[in-house]
């Protein structure tokens, strides 16, 4: 909108990227008190970040502004009293029955048709419309089944009703409301924010000039006048933003000069906010437009153009099916219509990567350009995966990778270096989890050993890095007057003079911090590894400059460049693009998304199993009301036969499928179902020999030498299990078998978070209380309690921040929950139950643990655990079941202990998980679990495994393992049947 400054106020605004937004909404984020209604998981704020600016994003991708948007809202408010009542008398209805079908379904319908229609008043459908033909679509499909069932109207309860707070069913977007309202709070702060500082982002600079057009009558003429010829590319990937300037454009001319181009079998930017139903509606904005098909191909060969028709047709919302007079069918106008074409299944993945290999080094011998030959896959991590093969044979790439700078190892160090250093200063508090991984750089050069004597022992009256100056190893009272040293030039120096002195960039590199430059830039690493000097050199020079450009004319301490860098984070990740390039003539690696538009002599589809090409993504959040349908739906069938059609389509002679059968733990692969009409060949055979050269994903367990393994077996001896040791052990998501090697045999710190803590004082406050109450049969008021626990908060080392965080959720949260749980102390009960002191052994394992607390009834006792994590409402929550499942094994291992300990067993054991954080509502919730004997067998065949595992230090190698419950399920089952 430079071009017509005379209505925009003249006033030029400075872009932003998305990182920058990030920040911006962080600094609001952080004003937040700890229980609102958008913090995900209670203290997660990071993703809360990440969810309110993608939030924001589709606001402005759909043309809305804030005041549209809150109109919407407050629309859909008078609307929701209106339509609830309605919707309740049809959730009565009973869904049951052959007898009566008919006149159930005319009830629902007619209760329907009562549902009073609104005018949207210009914005997106009215939400009665958009929810009334819902309702409809789904009786239509209901009356069109054979078998006499409700299914269509059971999945329209389940999409849009929900249980209110008084117990009826209500809407669920009127239960909605406070967040999506959450949400408009934010985007205009954000926006006041933008304005006041004359910034906009990528979206405002088509939102700003669809308003100043909605807004300014005279601008619109003049563009209208300006551009009389309008023509769009790539129709089939426009958002609704670019949409309405389209149609502002176009203004109520009859005729006007408008031509799109696209494809929508093309439209695989879904995720970015493209909207493939624009060229569906097109005809009808447009009723007189002509429409032209291509149906010629310059490209592929005609056998390649039938594959991919066949897979495309497979698709339910195409133009295609919603046109009649339309036909895609393509014909290839090349003159040579010979090459290459196959199917191929392997065992493995291994198989399948070793042919694709051999098969490019054939064709380079054959003198084939390989700048025409293209290897696709779905997802990046695919590409990944084969870059080792073609390694093996010199094979030249060229693959484009967007790497997240801050997962490089080199940028990894020398943050964690500076989260460190700046833990030292005087406003914050010691990062000892970090320390253990710092001593862990192979640049210090200290052995295993000297990191494992020096965490057993804990320091006393002093701290670790107080403990690291006053070692005898004269390497580690270098290191801790090295960070010492840093941690004061902080306070006055830029991070860039800090960065270049943790690398040892300055004359005089006989100190302990040239160890970081000559490992990584020494004569000797540029002689060997040049490639890898090179690229780290490029790596931490990107690193600086984003840290450096990012607070533009402002000198950047140690402090600003820390924040710079969270801001990344919270956004996904300092993200680069770092081309390999390998050679001129290159094998091109590319993403389905990333290879629309090219072409190739040769193409190799990779990985065409079910798990690589129709996989989901994350859903958002927080859904915006049904008549704003303006988040990107998660992929659906047409979007991965639309993915894999685009694939195909970029060969021009020879083009090769392949797949393979088993995963790298043995598990079968399920078969891609658009390529069903395709026959499968079984794939070539590879030679033992070559198959065993390319194993190189297959990692071997770490071992330990003798001297290590000396120092374990010690450690080893009087150690006992728990139930948190099971857990972890288990855990493939946070934990695992390394994990109980580090933190409880090695005893290595970890971070003490605001969580955690949290949970620590409360125990300590309820375990006070019960002393209270069996002495003096009362309970301390309300203002000591808070009082004890402010002292126990401040027997903590916590940063200011934190602190003040926790101070006041203690005041706000704590009077709250005693006045709920204030009968339960009264109940007869045992509390913090250790049994560290009664060295109990289940068939010669050692057990420990301390239960929170026992409650005796006439009939049973209750074995209670408390969790300050987000309450879970009920044991059947899907999502949570990980959590739920590391809960159940909790209590049964208690019922083990109390079963060894031969006390609490004249009566059956229970169990209950008691939440102390509140629900939304403010209600506590409680989860009571049945334990059979059955579980207690289960619990004692785990402990004897794990014990044994640990004892006999065997920790098994869990790479192949899924990094979710799935993955922990499949470990936790290979345990039980001995296979790891």
């Amino acid at each position: 909108m430079k071009d017509y400054s005379e209505y925009t106020g003249g006033a030029e605004k400075t872009a932003i990227d998305s990182v920058y937004q990030a920040e911006i909404i962080g600094s609001f984020v952080d004003t937040l008190p700890y229980n609102h209604i958008l913090i995900p998981r209670g203290l997660d704020r990071s993703k809360l970040i990440k969810n309110i600016v993608q939030g924001i994003t589709y606001l402005k991708q759909a043309g809305l502004t804030v005041e549209e948007y809150n109109n919407i809202l407050a629309y859909n408010e008078t609307e929701y009293t209106q339509i609830i009542p309605i919707i309740r008398e049809i959730n009565n209805i009973p869904l049951k029955g052959k007898k009566d079908r008919l006149e159930v379904l005319d009830k629902i319908r007619a209760l329907a048709d009562s549902i009073p229609i609104h005018d949207s008043k210009g914005y997106f459908s009215s939400y009665s419309k958009s929810l009334k033909a819902s309702l409809l679509l789904a009786i239509e499909e209901t009356e069109s089944l054979e078998k006499a069932t409700y299914t269509p109207i059971s999945k329209w309860k389940t999409t849009h009703l929900i249980k209110g707070k008084d117990g009826n069913k209500t809407l669920i977007d009127a239960e909605r409301i406070p967040k999506q309202k959450a949400l408009a709070n934010f985007y205009q702060q954000y926006q006041d924010y933008l304005n006041d500082n004359q910034l906009l982002d990528f979206s405002d600079m088509l939102l700003n000039a669809l308003s100043l057009i909605k807004e300014n009558e005279a601008l619109k003429d003049k563009l209208q006048a300006d551009y009389q010829f309008i023509l769009v590319d790539e129709f089939q990937d426009t958002n609704e933003v670019q949409m309405q300037l389209i149609l502002a454009l176009t203004g109520d001319h009859p005729e006007p000069n408008i031509l799109v181009v696209g494809d929508d079998d093309q439209a695989v930017y879904g995720f970015q906010g493209s909207d493939v139903s624009h060229m569906l509606s097109f005809q009808t904005q447009f009723p007189t437009a002509h429409l032209v098909v291509l149906t010629q191909n310059y490209r592929s060969r005609q056998a390649i153009l039938d594959i991919a028709r066949n897979v495309i047709i497979q698709g339910k919302d195409r133009l295609e099916n919603k046109i009649e007079a339309l036909e895609k069918r393509l014909e290839s106008a090349k003159l040579r219509q010979d090459g290459d074409l196959a199917y191929y299944e392997f065992n493995s993945q291994i198989e399948e990567y070793t042919w694709i290999a051999q098969t490019i080094e054939m064709l380079r011998r054959q003198q084939m350009d390989l700048s025409e030959i293209a290897i696709i896959g779905r997802q990046h991590k695919h590409l990944e995966a084969i870059v080792p093969f073609l390694s093996q044979y010199d094979i030249p790439i060229d693959y484009e990778k967007q790497y997240n700078l801050l997962q490089e190892t080199i940028i990894h160090q020398l943050t964690v270096l500076l989260q460190f250093v700046y833990s030292l200063t005087p406003s914050q508090s010691p990062r000892n989890d970090l320390l253990v991984e710092i001593l862990s750089y192979s640049f210090w050069e200290i052995d295993t050993m000297t990191i494992w004597r020096f965490f057993q022992e804990r320091p006393y009256k002093q701290s670790y890095i107080e403990k690291l100056y006053a070692s005898q190893d004269k390497k580690l009272q270098e290191i801790a007057q090295f960070l010492l040293d840093l941690a004061i030039a902080s306070e006055y120096e830029t991070i860039e003079v800090i960065l270049l002195r943790i690398m040892g960039v300055e004359k005089d590199r006989s100190s302990s911090n040239s160890r970081f430059y000559h490992h990584y830039f020494g004569p000797h690493i540029f002689k060997e590894h040049q490639n890898e000097y090179i690229e780290n050199l490029a790596k931490i020079d990107s690193f600086i400059e984003h840290i450096i450009s990012y607070k533009k004319n402002k000198r950047v301490l140690l402090s600003d460049g820390l924040e710079t860098i969270k801001a990344y984070q919270n956004q996904g990740g300092m993200m680069v693009h770092l081309p390999i390039n390998t050679g001129k003539q290159t094998v091109k690696l590319m993403t389905a998304h990333k290879v629309k538009g090219l072409e190739f002599e040769t193409v190799f589809v990779i990985g065409a199993h079910s798990q690589g090409w129709t996989s989901k993504g994350a859903s958002f959040p927080y859904p915006f009301p049904l008549n704003l349908p303006i988040v990107p739906a998660q992929d659906s069938e047409d979007d991965f036969l639309r993915l894999l059609f685009v694939a195909l389509t970029r060969s021009k002679n020879n083009l090769f499928i392949t797949t393979h059968v088993y995963d790298e733990k043995g598990k079968e692969r399920q078969s891609l179902p658009y390529l069903r009409f395709l026959p499968i060949n079984q794939g070539p055979q590879i030679n033992e020999t070559d198959k065993m050269n390319s194993m190189w994903s297959v990692m071997a367990p770490h071992s330990f030498d003798s001297q290590e393994m000396s120092f374990l077996e010690g450690v080893v001896q009087n150690y006992r299990l728990s139930a948190s040791h099971i857990n972890t052990f288990v855990d493939m998501v946070y934990g695992g078998p390394l994990v109980v090697l580090n933190s409880v045999l090695l005893r290595f710190p970890s971070l003490a978070t605001p969580a955690s803590i949290y949970g620590n004082i409360l125990h300590k406050v309820f375990h006070d209380i019960s002393l209270e109450v069996h002495s003096h049969s009362s309970i301390p008021n309300t203002d000591t309690l808070i009082d004890l626990a402010i002292h126990y908060l401040h027997q903590e080392r916590l940063g200011f921040d934190d602190n003040t965080f926790l101070l006041h959720k203690i005041k706000e949260q704590l009077p709250l929950l005693i006045s709920a749980k204030k009968e339960s102390f009264f109940i007869p009960h045992k509390s913090e139950y250790d049994v560290r002191n009664l060295f109990l052994e289940w068939e010669g394992v050692p057990l420990t643990g301390s239960i929170d607390r026992i409650e005796e009834y006439d009939d049973h006792y209750v074995i209670v655990d408390f969790k300050t994590g987000s309450p879970i409402l009920s044991w059947d929550n899907s999502v949570k079941k990980e959590k739920l499942d590391a809960y159940k094994r909790q209590l049964w291992f208690y019922a083990l202990l109390l079963k060894v300990a031969g006390q609490y067993q004249d009566k059956p054991l229970q169990g209950r998980i008691d939440f102390l954080e509140p629900t939304i509502e403010g209600d506590y919730i409680s989860l009571d679990l049945d334990i059979q004997d059955i579980d207690i067998d289960y619990i004692s065949n785990l402990v004897q495994i794990i014990y044994h595992k640990i004892l006999n230090l065997d920790f098994p190698d869990i790479t192949s393992y899924q990094k979710n419950k799935k993955g922990s399920a499949e470990f936790i089952q290979d345990l039980l049947t001995h296979k790891v």
